[in-house]
């Protein structure tokens, strides 16, 4: 039983034996040819965390991971609004896609089992749709289910809710920096 074979390689084999006498025998060179890889990625863990990073300018920042069973490269599809696209699939079929219309695209070409981006340009409170894709080394393709995510709402800073209560209690503290 031979294991850890690479997908469609041809490999050449001898045997060889001895019996209880120490005579020997060895055969000729043979060979077999292991099958193509023709299953597609498993997708799994699939997660989307959502940080605000507080300051006069909040940013949101958007973390989208996966994971799959064998080596892959990475496909990202986003757009804000929950709205169905029944077209998507079917453009991120092609490996050649570079845009899709109404849809932010993010690849990566390395080929790895864990699969992360970033995202910095989602808007406060809103809701987003995304779908992850994965092809292998030989063209096997595997996307993801639907995915949504709320950002939140821009946190204000302890200063600024510290100035808030104080224009609340103090009217006179408005006039000072207007």
């Amino acid at each position: 039983s031979l294991t850890n074979l690479f997908p469609g390689t041809r490999y050449t084999f001898q045997v060889s034996s001895k019996d209880t006498f120490n005579n020997e025998s060895t055969s000729e060179e043979n060979s077999f040819t292991t099958l193509e890889d023709l299953n597609p990625p498993k997708i799994t863990n699939v997660k989307s965390d959502t940080t605000v990073f507080p300051g006069k300018d909040a940013q949101i920042q958007t973390i989208i991971s996966w994971t799959t069973d064998k080596d892959t490269n990475s496909i990202l599809a986003y757009r804000e609004g929950v709205e169905k696209d029944p077209s998507l699939d079917e453009q991120l079929k092609n490996k050649e896609t570079k845009t899709i219309p109404n849809w932010k695209l993010l690849k990566k070409e390395d080929l790895t089992k864990t699969h992360l981006f970033v995202l910095t340009d989602l808007k406060p409170a809103s809701v987003y749709q995304f779908k992850v894709a994965s092809y292998d080394k030989h063209d096997n393709l595997s996307i993801s289910d639907n995915f949504s995510l709320l950002t939140p709402t821009k946190q204000q800073s302890v200063l600024d809710l510290i100035i808030s209560n104080f224009e609340q209690t103090f009217g006179w503290v408005k006039r000072i920096g207007g």
